[in-house]
């Protein structure tokens, strides 16, 4: 529910020395590889920011989790973490980065539920050795679910839903630092390199039913990352260590910290009090 219970479940792991990690499903996702991959070769050049937004409009139940701070509810357990980890593993794909390095949260706004003071709609904008990330995440409004990677030469879009995605597209430009003079009308760079991948979820077992979770056969990527781990005899995802799920948690704290104040509410920007 917090960084602090993160720390101590990873220190009980270590003491045990058993494989301890979290589930961040989306980097095992042949798309997001493909992604990654596009990053670690340079496509795009130095990346600048990474953009996102993941929402839709939960059914408004007090019982179930989504509102429930007891059971980790609001958009930015559900969805921010996804959006601050495409941050961080995107930017770790290139070369002379600190991992070490915290995620800052420079802003956030948004909207708390008047009841149980869960987030239900958020924008926030967080840095990771210097890449700007804006993001938003929300449990009542639609999106787009998609999620951009922009470069100095280039944009890679992880389609939707990206935390769970089958396309990615890639759109590389020529590198404007090379050349002394403008080859084509302001702001139009010429085109390099265009790609867009695409690749099915592994077919549903009979027994589990599609309607409940569509794309849960995707966990198969991330159930085979784990195996291969443990074969290979990691306590960890090498792809998702635990520093990495750490600091994740640290900025969506700090995000929830600017977010609330005791019996208010954020409406529009502003925290006003509840009638």
């Amino acid at each position: 529910m917090n960084a602090r219970e993160v720390e101590e479940m990873t220190e009980a792991a270590m003491k045990k020395g058993v494989f301890f990690a979290s589930n961040y499903w989306n980097s095992a996702f042949p798309a997001v590889r493909f992604a990654r991959e596009a990053v670690r070769q340079g496509k795009i050049g130095e990346i600048i920011q990474v953009t996102g937004d993941m929402g839709f409009q939960a059914v408004t139940n007090y019982q179930d989790r989504w509102l429930s701070a007891e059971l980790g509810g609001g958009s930015l357990m559900d969805m921010g973490c996804y959006l601050l980890h495409f941050l961080v593993m995107m930017t770790n794909e290139q070369k002379g980065v600190n991992a070490s390095a915290k995620i800052s949260i420079d802003n956030a706004v948004g909207r708390l539920d008047p009841n149980t003071k869960v987030d239900v709609d958020t924008s926030y904008t967080a840095q990771y050795n210097g890449v700007v990330g804006r993001f938003g995440t929300s449990i009542i409004r639609a999106s787009p679910f998609t999620v951009q990677i922009m470069g100095t030469q280039g944009m890679i879009t992880i389609e939707s839903p990206a935390n769970c995605p089958t396309e990615a597209s890639l759109v590389a430009f020529w590198d404007a630092s090379r050349t002394s003079f403008m080859p084509y009308p302001c702001c139009v760079q010429p085109l390099a390199e265009s790609r867009d991948f695409s690749e099915d979820l592994p077919p549903y077992p009979r027994q589990f039913f599609p309607q409940q979770y569509p794309r849960g056969t995707g966990f198969v990527y991330i159930i085979e990352a784990v195996t291969e781990c443990l074969r290979a005899g990691c306590k960890e995802l090498p792809d998702v260590p635990q520093s990495t799920a750490l600091k994740i948690q640290q900025a969506v704290d700090a995000i929830r910290s600017k977010l609330h104040t005791d019996s208010n509410v954020l409406v529009g920007g502003n925290i006003r009090a509840q009638n």
